[in-house]
């Protein structure tokens, strides 16, 4: 069974559309439904926004499901000006920064390179499908300067405040693990003002 995380449900919708839904439920914050989407067996997650509950939503999952592989979406906000709105990034490996003051990013993760592999070569019209760094920070950054800043300091090239965490817990459980989010802002974007 895969498990599919987003932390909010306007960025799975599309996705839920096409599940055919066998069970829905509910726990905390956290909304699950089972299905059947292109004939593979998968579990959609809506784990609310932040990390600590991706965590806990995840490791609820990987205890509860028979779970074969963890896939972070949703969107996020570009670091750099390799992406644009709308683009796909393939997170090849990706740190957590923690809250923007915090001194340093913790140990690197990496997605799986088979899943990495397979997903990139996903096309679309109007959008890039790219494999980059992903950083996780638990806070939303919103303000040009300090996406430049981030992407920098940490060589990454999207931003988003779940994956990390649902890295985390995959690589705790032996799980293949894969993140792919789209641009929602710029990295030009001042988040505050769209």
């Amino acid at each position: 069974m895969i498990a599919i995380f987003s932390a909010l449900e306007d960025e799975i919708k599309d996705f839920k559309a096409g599940l055919s839904i066998r069970k829905t439920s509910s726990y905390q914050c956290c909304r699950m439904y089972e299905g059947q989407y292109r004939q593979r067996d998968c579990v959609l997650v809506l784990t609310g926004m932040g990390g600590e509950h991706a965590r806990q939503v995840t490791q609820l999952i990987v205890s509860t499901y028979p779970v074969t592989a963890l896939i972070s979406t949703g969107f996020g906000g570009s670091l750099n000006h390799r992406t644009d709105i709308g683009d796909i990034l393939i997170y090849a490996g990706l740190s957590d920064a923690g809250s923007p003051g915090e001194a340093g990013a913790k140990s690197e993760l990496k997605s799986d390179s088979r899943l990495v592999e397979a997903a990139s070569t996903c096309k679309g019209k109007g959008f890039q499908t790219l494999v980059g760094r992903g950083l996780t920070l638990s806070d939303v950054c919103s303000l040009p300067s300090e996406k430049l800043r981030l992407g920098q300091k940490f060589v990454a090239d999207m931003v988003d405040m779940e994956s990390y965490s649902i890295a985390q817990a995959a690589a705790e459980k032996g799980f293949p693990f894969i993140a792919a989010r789209s641009v929602f802002d710029s990295v030009e974007d001042d988040l505050w003002l769209l």
